[in-house]
């Protein structure tokens, strides 16, 4: 299972990617700062996506557009993810044989 962490600060992201767009490579910050290359090749992607020099996925604010108009077509989401949950109360995976 991969490691999880919070995420880092909004403001360390931007000094980071700043430098990054100076011409320091992501593996030279990674380095010098803590998050892997990996992640900070991931930030720049999703900056240039932000900024509109990409359309290859999602900006940072539509995944919640589309979160607000489907609650907006189809009303307030149903109290459970399972559709017979709500009808016997727990989804019918968990319902164990044998009275248990």
């Amino acid at each position: 299972m991969p490691k999880s962490r919070p995420p880092y600060p909004a403001a360390y992201r931007e000094q980071i990617l700043e430098l990054a767009r100076a011409g320091q490579t992501p593996e030279e910050l990674a380095e010098a700062f803590g998050p892997t290359a990996q992640t900070i090749r991931n930030w720049l992607v999703q900056s240039r996506r932000d900024a509109g020099e990409r359309s290859d996925g999602l900006t940072s604010v539509e995944p919640w557009r589309d979160q607000e108009s489907r609650q907006a077509e189809c009303g307030p989401a149903s109290r459970s993810s399972h559709p017979l949950q709500d009808v016997v109360g727990r989804p019918p995976f968990l319902h164990v044989r044998g009275g248990v």
